[in-house]
């Protein structure tokens, strides 16, 4: 074995790099269940997103009796709960002037 290959294969035993050195370690919120994840935010923060008429039926059954691409917003905490169904973003706007929330980051 040549200087520089024993050198490499020190350096290996010394400071092994694991197989998946390149994979970042599981986040600790991954291992939640549904229930403890959607308690984290619970009242405190919301998600706004845009949504239609035949969509949003399935929160609220009024919504089936209107036009199916009619668009609206809604804002719905953490936890599932729907906050506030809105057809303008100055509504949006005027229920977070309102409310002390936090408005999460869906990707």
């Amino acid at each position: 074995m040549s200087q520089s290959t024993d050198c490499q294969a020190h350096d290996k035993v010394k400071n092994p790099v694991p197989a998946n050195h390149h994979e970042a370690p599981p986040h600790p919120l991954r291992h939640l269940s549904a229930a403890e994840f959607a308690a984290l935010g619970a009242g405190e923060v919301v998600f706004v997103r845009s949504i239609t008429a035949r969509d949003l039926s399935r929160f609220l059954p009024e919504a089936a009796t209107m036009p199916a691409e009619l668009h609206f917003l809604m804002v719905m905490g953490a936890d599932g709960t729907l906050e506030l169904v809105a057809d303008r973003q100055e509504a949006v706007d005027q229920w977070f002037a309102d409310n002390e929330r936090i408005v999460g980051v869906r990707h």
